[in-house]
């Protein structure tokens, strides 16, 4: 995965509101991105404990580019409304649900995930 140019798109004083998806809101700005995997590789990091993911809804995608970290991880805490597939992404690499939070807000948990059979 390389550095993507993204449209960040957000509400003026409401950054609740923002998201790479919703064209419907009137402010944006050109971000780059870059995954875990790429961001490790550059900085020389061979191995990660935790990764905490709280991404409004775009946690599958940057965990998608932590595939070469994810066996070194201990732990993923992660806030989704998108918990099921994000579960099930973390579960074909290993990991099972520790602790798990209803945050009340729009269907969200709060999801903390270990590696199983360490």
């Amino acid at each position: 995965m390389s550095n993507r140019e993204l449209e960040f798109r957000f509400k003026a004083g409401r950054m609740a509101e923002s998201s790479f998806h919703r064209d419907s809101l009137p402010h944006s700005l050109t971000v780059t991105t870059v995954s875990l995997d790429d961001h490790a590789s550059a900085k020389g990091i061979a191995r990660v404990d935790v990764i905490k993911a709280t991404v409004n809804g775009h946690e599958l995608e940057v965990l998608k580019g932590a595939v070469r970290l994810l066996p070194t991880v201990r732990n993923v805490v992660f806030q989704s409304a998108r918990h099921a597939e994000v579960l099930e992404f973390l579960a074909s690499h290993g990991f099972a649900v520790k602790k798990s939070y209803d945050v009340g807000a729009r269907s969200e948990m709060a999801i903390l995930v270990e590696r199983t059979g360490r």
